[in-house]
């Protein structure tokens, strides 16, 4: 099986990567430095600063330190554990007996900031933020408590003014202030690592977009605030969508400035963004021949065949990587596979080798998911042995495993159609002969898309003949079942989600053209979250009469959403069917035919239109 875990061997080749931001950390000008690792929940993040770190081992004077910020999601202070768990690291990794004790004498400070406590969390983040020279965004920490400040307080600027009135005094009046505090520590830090033995301290975040917004915000305002000095670069591997939303729910936008503080925050918190690339078709079906080969062979021959798929450059080929180049690579060789594991290398590798083009594009360039997909495969092949011994073949079980990917209405379809199955499953067979027609039964439209008619010709072909029976028991834990679509929406998908929720006329071609420039899988997935709306009437006629118009593939779904949904047609709903009856006079007359409760007067009006 595979876990989540980052893993210590590149198989998705991001040394390149890891070679620029690990240059570029110790060798840049900007003093001191934070680097984002931007990508998407499971995009590779870890893995890539796993890369990063094993750069650093033999570089003397580099001292790198990975702190996990989820594991302490559950600290009451947050930052001071964050703070300690370097200061700790670091004093480990000086040898000099001196620069010790200066680590030891911070680690004693960190008590007494008492960073915890009620003062520091309301009133630490805004004064520092003004005494440290941080960004305009941490002074939103106490947004709740900004007109108490000096009275009342009629703009930023007048805040900014106030609060250092109120807390900024003369150090000889407020020697152990919180800011007095905060400056004291920076530049005991900054001493601390002021030696010859320190060339650089390179400090990589990992896991910080699992943890709850106001860690995420703990965690950025430590960095800034206290650990930010020269000669440190910070590393933060992160989703920028999750740290957007911390920031929006933490700092909510104040009156009369009109300024998009999540995007300021993160531009000002993060000099050097980096964004992972989602991975394309070709690398997810490269990357999961791989997973396969890496779980037969044995961890020091896979290591040696991922060096010379490098060597070779097969992964930026022009195709695919086959499994005949990974044999030729492994030059027959009959060491390199775990005992007794060849066999069930071979057939497993053909069966994904079968499906993995088409499956491919259903997990959104996620290696995350890609792993998911094999663990699910292997498990139901290991009960399948355990049920049935050799008898089903895996090459269906596969093709089954993805259909549901691709669409679990189709994967339940299947499901009613092989209930009936005698000799043959009638249905599927004719579903499989009406891919030859231009025009579908709309009873197969949903068939016609063009990723679900290159699953049904891929092998093997003739479902048919097969009772599926055993398989669909097998997988009896995802029938009727459907996959909460929105959760795994892209971003590009949300917002347009969102701009058709909040619908206007006028607006109306914008969002048409940028629905139509979505990549093919993201319209999918808006199309299946329309749908449903449609289906439970939460969508008004002027907007899926649009979608009709403007995506003929998914008329024969709008009809049959709408004959669901059963809603009564009103008056305001006469243009919208006009534009529909322009487009497919057919479809619609029979809709009209159909729907109970229309007037033949108002069917009149409608099809008049299109005389």
């Amino acid at each position: 099986m595979w876990t989540d875990n980052a893993s210590k061997i590149d198989m998705l080749f991001y040394k390149p990567y890891a070679e620029i931001v690990s240059d570029i950390a110790i060798e840049t000008d900007i003093d001191p430095l934070t680097i984002g690792i931007l990508g998407l929940w499971g995009a590779g993040k870890s893995t890539l600063l796993n890369l990063i770190e094993q750069h650093y081992k033999e570089k003397d004077g580099i001292i790198c330190v990975t702190i996990n910020a989820w594991m302490f999601e559950s600290y009451e202070d947050a930052k001071s554990a964050i703070m300690e768990a370097l200061l700790r690291e670091l004093e480990e990794r000086i040898p000099a007996e001196e620069t010790k004790k200066k680590f030891r004498a911070l680690l004693k400070k960190i008590d007494f900031l008492k960073l915890g406590t009620k003062v520091v969390s309301s009133a630490a983040p805004v004064v520092a933020s003004i005494a440290s020279g941080t960004p305009l965004p941490l002074l939103f920490s106490v947004p709740q408590n900004a007109k108490e400040i000096g009275g009342v307080i009629k703009n930023i600027s007048d805040s900014v003014q106030n609060i250092k009135d109120e807390y900024i005094k003369d150090d000889s009046t407020t020697a152990d202030s919180v800011v007095n505090n905060v400056r004291k520590f920076k530049d005991e830090f900054q001493e601390a690592i002021n030696t010859d033995k320190i060339k650089r301290v390179v400090v990589l975040i990992d896991d910080l977009d699992r943890c709850q917004p106001e860690r995420i915000i703990e965690t950025l305002e430590v960095i800034k605030l206290f650990l930010s000095v020269n000669k440190t670069t910070f590393i933060i591997a992160a989703d920028e969508n999750v740290i957007q939303y911390a920031i929006k729910k933490k700092y909510p936008k104040v009156d009369n400035f009109d300024v998009e503080l999540d995007k300021e925050y993160i531009e000002k918190m993060i000099q050097l963004p980096v964004h992972i690339p989602e991975l394309s078709s070709k690398d997810i079906q490269n990357y999961l021949l791989l997973l396969v080969m890496q779980k037969y062979m044995k961890p020091d021959s896979f290591e040696v065949l991922i060096k010379k798929i490098e060597e070779k450059k097969l992964m930026i080929g022009e195709s695919a990587i086959d499994y005949e180049q990974i044999q030729e690579i492994l030059n027959s060789e009959s060491d390199i596979y775990k005992a007794g594991m060849k066999n069930e290398c071979d057939e497993v590798a053909k069966v994904i080798l079968q499906i993995r083009s088409i499956v491919a594009h259903t997990l959104k360039g996620n290696p995350r998911q890609a792993k998911r997909f094999l663990n699910t495969f292997i498990t139901k092949r290991q009960l399948s042995k355990l049920y049935y011994g050799d008898k089903l073949d895996m090459g269906v079980m596969a093709k089954l495993l993805t259909l549901h990917k691709l669409n679990p209405d189709l994967f339940d379809k299947l499901n009613e159609w092989n209930a009936n199955f005698d000799t043959e499953n009638q249905q599927f067979k004719r579903m499989r002969q009406s891919l030859d027609n231009d025009s579908p039964d709309s009873e197969f439209a949903k068939w016609h898309k063009p990723r679900i008619k290159d699953w049904v010709k891929c092998p093997p072909v003739e479902l048919e003949k097969k009772n599926l029976n055993k398989y669909f028991y097998l997988t009896r834990e995802i029938l009727k079942k459907q996959d909460d679509i929105e959760s795994d929406l892209s971003e590009e998908s949300r917002k347009l989600l969102e701009r058709i929720g909040r619908f206007n006329p006028g607006l109306a071609d914008g969002i048409m053209r940028d629905m139509k420039e979505l990549r093919s899988s993201d319209r999918e997935d808006v199309m299946k979250v329309l749908i449903k709306k449609i289906e439970s009437g939460d969508i008004e006629s002027n907007v899926y009469s649009l979608l009709f118009v403007n995506f003929s593939d998914y008329r024969g779904e709008i009809i049959e959403a709408i004959k669901r949904a059963a809603k009564p047609l009103e008056a305001g709903d006469l243009p919208s069917f006009k534009a529909m009856y322009s487009e497919d006079k057919d479809a619609i007359e029979n809709l009209l035919n159909e729907l109970k409760n229309v007037k033949q007067e108002i069917k009149d009006r409608i099809m008049k239109t299109g005389d």
